[in-house]
């Protein structure tokens, strides 16, 4: 049931800065919902640590149980009652996920890239649990997820031992 509501849809690799346009919407009063929030919940309701990789198998578990879809539909959950014509999702991942939003209103998709130095540089200062120290773990990291970028590999300071 499209409407005149737009559900801006934001995904991109881990650093490439769909925080940056997040909160550039949320300075002009558009409600961002972060997918991995709905993660990140459900470990604190199970007294789990916000560790990669318990946040990894929780969102695996939500899938293989709910379907592929289960994050975006907990989130879908909490933009049913929203008002605003405009609302942004940050993180989403796959076309299961869009679908789920169509039925909230028409869809826009953001695709925001960065450098994988520039990723890098991103994740470090971010400090999350689980974010690279070192361009070996961010390498590490990127190929975990299935993507191998050889700019790595000529970014020097991607290799350091910082």
């Amino acid at each position: 049931m499209p409407t005149s509501r737009k559900i801006i849809c934001l995904t991109g690799m881990p650093g490439a800065g769909k925080g940056i346009v997040s909160d550039i919407a949320k300075t002009i009063g558009i409600p961002v919902y972060v997918m991995g929030d709905v993660v990140r919940e459900e470990a604190t309701r199970r007294g789990l640590p916000h560790k990669p990789e318990i946040l990894n198998a929780i969102a695996k578990e939500l899938r293989e149980k709910e379907g592929p879809a289960a994050v975006a539909k907990r989130v879908a959950s909490k933009i049913a009652g929203t008002k605003s014509r405009i609302i942004l999702i940050d993180g989403v991942r796959s076309l299961h996920e869009v679908n789920v939003f169509k039925e909230y209103g028409d869809i826009v998709i953001i695709a925001v890239h960065a450098s994988p130095k520039t990723r890098f540089e991103r994740l470090r200062k971010r400090n999350r649990p689980g974010d690279p120290k070192t361009g070996r773990i961010c390498l590490t990291r990127l190929s975990r997820i299935g993507i191998w970028y050889r700019e790595c590999d000529s970014t020097s300071r991607l290799h350091d031992s910082q």
